[in-house]
């Protein structure tokens, strides 16, 4: 069975607008057949990554835990320059959700093959996008939340994130457990700076929370599209940083 969750817009415009509404719209006899039999192809003939097939010379498609990466892209696409696919539909199948986007043509994959300047024009680049990132105002000042209002998740953490607070936030990262916690020696160098940043505000700022070269798309030495976009969200307006020093 498939479903088409949203159908994305020809034109992408270059109003900030505000998140679309989902619709439900059930592709039905021969339709569903002939999509159905396409989609099953390319999965067994085009694989890019596990989860990212290609569909013809112009479009792939990728597996997404929930539609909320979906309506990111859009979002980010919409009230920044930066370079994102376009999203054509996200769709359910077989109770997995998927985005249909533009196939992006980038040759320039190899980093250590490229020269030192082309590095720091790249780096330059990805400087001014990560800017307009955190110029946008968020919806809940100092909440910790997806761009529909649901829990950020990080997939290299491993725990719940919930939509909340900075503080419960902190909480579910162990930062109390940090500070308090006895029987933890390999703790206790930690402690003094958990205690000096408890109770700092901190405000909350967009952060795609996974860049790395990996996800950057780079053509003539210019980054033409930022791609995997499941774990941003309004974070603590230092979240960015912390994440590129894991990638």
């Amino acid at each position: 069975m498939v479903h088409i969750l949203k159908r994305g817009s020809e034109d992408a415009g270059s109003q900030p607008v505000a998140l679309p509404e989902w619709g439900n719209v059930r592709l039905t006899g021969l339709r569903e057949r002939l999509w159905d039999f396409g989609l099953r192809w390319a999965l067994l003939t085009r694989p890019i990554r596990s989860n990212v097939h290609r569909l013809d010379q112009r479009h792939v498609l990728k597996w997404i835990d929930t539609p909320t990466e979906a309506l990111t892209m859009d979002f980010v696409a919409k009230n920044t320059t930066i370079p994102i696919p376009r999203v054509y539909e996200t769709i359910r199948h077989e109770g997995r959700y998927a985005v249909i986007m533009e196939l992006v043509d980038a040759s320039d994959r190899t980093w250590q093959h490229l020269s030192r300047n082309t590095k720091i024009d790249i780096a330059k680049q990805l400087g001014g996008f990560i800017a307009q990132l955190r110029a946008l105002v968020p919806p809940h000042p100092g909440r910790v939340e997806c761009v529909d209002g649901s829990p950020c998740r990080d997939p290299k953490l491993n725990i719940a994130l919930p939509a909340g607070t900075v503080e419960e936030f902190h909480a579910a990262l162990g930062h109390d457990l940090v500070r308090e916690a006895e029987g933890f020696p390999d703790w206790i160098p930690l402690r003094p700076a958990f205690k000096r940043i408890h109770g700092r505000n901190y405000r909350t700022m967009l952060s795609h929370a996974d860049l790395n070269w990996h996800n950057m798309l780079i053509r003539d030495g210019k980054i033409v599209a930022i791609l995997d976009w499941e774990s941003a969200g309004w974070y603590p307006e230092y979240w960015e940083y912390t994440r590129l020093n894991l990638c």
